[in-house]
């Protein structure tokens, strides 16, 4: 499956809080459930993937806002959700059948913000019901932007050690377990590739690698 930025000239627009981290929203502790980059007033936003519009909230003044919901199924069987939110302007239509790059909306600062003026995109990736992190799975993202492994401590090597997979495992669960948060299972996934072809089926017995994450925002 490719997928790509929602929006054009990357190069533009930094990314002003990553997957992870905690906030305060109504007085209680939340997680972000995505990536949100500093977009100016209508920017063009575009479709990441080839889906199907599953869900638009144009009426929607708190939360996400003005949101689009994509849908697309991977190969293997899994269900993608691609959530644009805090939109100005939304131009589908629930059902349109979208091709990646096809125009969606335009940025803006519906719904919760925070920040010096509060325009930004609000991008999120959810894998069979639960969010992950997005920025693993973009195919044009600068690669120092991943902070995949915490490189800045050679005496992690890089890597927490390894974990032998027992039944009921799950990628989920051994983020869970290493990381506080199920969301970056991808990570673990993708140091594993030699031996895992799916991210969502493992097996007793084998031995995965984990990586000590820069940015894990917890």
């Amino acid at each position: 499956m490719k997928i790509i930025l929602p929006f054009q000239t990357p190069d533009k627009y930094p990314i002003t809080q990553k997957f992870g981290v905690k906030y305060l929203y109504q007085g209680k502790i939340a997680t972000h459930k995505g990536v949100d980059f500093g977009l100016p007033k209508l920017t063009r936003l575009i479709s990441p993937v080839d889906g199907i519009v599953k869900r638009i909230t144009p009426e929607r003044t708190s939360g996400y806002g003005k949101a689009v919901y994509i849908e697309t199924r991977h190969k293997n069987g899994a269900i993608y959700i691609f959530l644009l939110a805090h939109l100005n302007e939304i131009t589908v239509k629930e059902g349109w059948k979208l091709k990646a790059g096809q125009s969606v909306g335009y940025s803006g600062r519906s719904g919760f913000w925070r920040g010096v003026n509060g325009y930004h995109l609000h991008f999120g990736i959810s894998v069979s019901g639960h969010f992950v992190d997005p920025l693993p799975l973009l195919k044009h993202i600068d690669p120092d932007e991943l902070n995949l492994f915490n490189k800045d401590d050679d005496s992690l090597k890089v890597f927490h050690g390894n974990h032998v997979v027992v039944e009921g495992d799950s990628l989920w669960k051994i983020a869970e377990k290493f990381y506080g948060n199920g969301g970056h299972f991808m990570e673990i996934y993708l140091v594993n590739e030699d031996q895992l072809k799916n991210p969502h089926l493992i097996y007793p017995g084998q031995v995965l690698k984990i990586p000590v994450l820069k940015n894990k925002g917890i």
